[in-house]
């Protein structure tokens, strides 16, 4: 598979067509970016409720009550993957800016 490339995050669906790395936990996810780089990603398909204990709080409270409560929930879910991202992004921006700003100095000499 070359890039860009489509990562399906989900422990249960499985995409329809080709071309999708499909993770099925939130570390696998992680390596999977790191491995692949988020430059070269071009679609991210999240699913939030990853694992036995975030379905057991989408039935038991989310459903039924419409709350959330994250401390019924052990596994990391779609939201934790797109912390991860939103960080990523940010580290990389960062040193991207680091690399320009001394670019920029060594052309303005």
């Amino acid at each position: 598979m070359k890039p860009p490339y489509r990562i399906y995050l989900d422990d249960v669906r499985t995409p329809t067509g080709d071309n999708w790395i499909v993770v099925r936990n939130y570390d696998e996810f992680v390596s999977e970016v790191n491995k692949v780089g988020l430059e070269n990603i071009d679609i991210i398909s999240l699913d939030h409720d990853l694992g036995d204990t975030a379905m057991n709080e989408y039935f038991n409270n989310v459903s039924p009550n419409y709350t959330l409560d994250y401390n019924n929930i052990d596994e990391k879910t779609g939201y934790d993957a797109a912390k991860f991202l939103v960080a990523l992004f940010h580290t990389q921006l960062n040193s991207w800016l680091h690399y320009f700003t001394i670019l920029m100095k060594l052309v303005l000499i």
